[in-house]
């Protein structure tokens, strides 16, 4: 009799708000997992449900002026496979503005094509998820945003995300026994080996089996690869609380890659100024954006460039962009 395979893809759409600690600072959650070290919290999950539906956005999209996308290779790939999906329960306000023409490979997103190296270790049961006491490092999360990341969400080991490059990344998990899911990386902290994944309930209850082959050291063995995010929705902006014209900071969430790099060009100047990196994923302009207008160049971690103008930026404010990366 064939084996059952189950395979189960990363979904959902954007913006609300959620009582969590503005960013500035990050709040690690413990990875420390054993062999079984969460089955006995998972006994209290079992009736678990996935929730569905978050507030509605309340920010509006700031104006913005044309796009461009720039790409340095073609790229390839093969039909996409079958996936399970759940419909967006929020969506961020749309700039009336009309979105560019960006040239996209559809198989390839769909798919999640690898675009990092192979990570070997074992997967654990939480602390990672949206809701409760936790605090995931890359936060906070408005609701909108955690509709557009979905529920099947990871956190991997300070050595791989202490500086935050990894927060919003999409990654594919591959069970020893063959089980595949797509998770969003939201968190950071220390785990037992730095190929090990900690799992929102939901994600784990996708993918677990009890493995044979599995050790003590060694419980659940699985590897993990970064990958393209499937789908073509676009990236957000959300501004930190605090942001202001002389000191402005922001996550890039819902990137279809790992951002490398984020760059400011404020109204009137001659180049693009680099923002800086923190741990808790934000990107900082110590000395802020200036009033009035304001350019952003946004770096994938393959080398793609899009650009975007803007007529200004509010505090808080959820933007949705009119690009993402092919």
């Amino acid at each position: 009799m064939a084996a059952l395979a189950l395979t189960v893809g990363l979904v959902a759409v954007v913006i609300g708000s959620r009582s969590a600690p503005d960013a500035g600072t990050s709040g690690s959650a413990s990875l420390e997992a054993g062999p079984g070290a969460y089955e006995s919290w998972w006994q209290s999950f079992w009736s678990w449900q996935r929730r569905t539906g978050s507030s509605q956005a309340q920010s509006q999209a700031e104006s913005q002026a044309p796009s461009t996308v720039a790409h340095p290779h073609a790229s390839a790939g093969s039909a996409p496979p079958a996936a399970a999906t759940s419909a967006p329960s929020a969506s961020p306000t749309a700039s009336p503005s009309p979105s560019p023409t960006v040239a996209r490979t559809s198989a390839r997103a769909a798919e999640g094509a690898p675009v990092g190296v192979v990570h070997r270790g074992s997967y654990h049961l939480g602390p990672v998820e949206w809701q409760g006491s936790i605090h995931n490092s890359c936060a906070p999360y408005p609701a909108a945003v955690q509709s557009l990341e979905g529920v099947y969400l990871a956190g991997v080991d300070s050595s791989l995300n202490g500086d935050g490059s990894l927060c919003d990344a999409t990654a594919r998990v591959t069970t020893r026994l063959g089980r595949t899911i797509l998770v969003r990386i939201v968190t950071t902290g220390a785990s037992r080996a730095p190929g090990d994944l900690d799992l929102s309930p939901a994600a784990y209850a996708a993918i677990h089996q009890d493995d044979p082959q599995g050790t003590p050291a060694d419980p659940r063995p699985m590897t993990w690869q970064l990958v393209e995010a499937p789908g073509t929705r676009p990236m957000v902006l959300q501004y930190q609380t605090g942001a202001n014209p002389w000191w402005t900071s922001l996550w890039v969430r819902n990137p279809r890659l790992p951002v490398a790099g984020v760059e400011v060009r404020p109204s009137g100047a001659a180049g693009f100024t680099a923002l800086r990196r923190a741990d808790d994923g934000t990107w900082n302009a110590d000395r802020g954006f200036g009033p009035g207008a304001f350019g952003l160049r946004i770096t994938a971690s393959d080398g793609q460039v899009v650009t975007q103008q803007f007529a200004a930026f509010r505090p808080g404010a959820l933007v949705t962009m009119s690009v993402q990366f092919g």
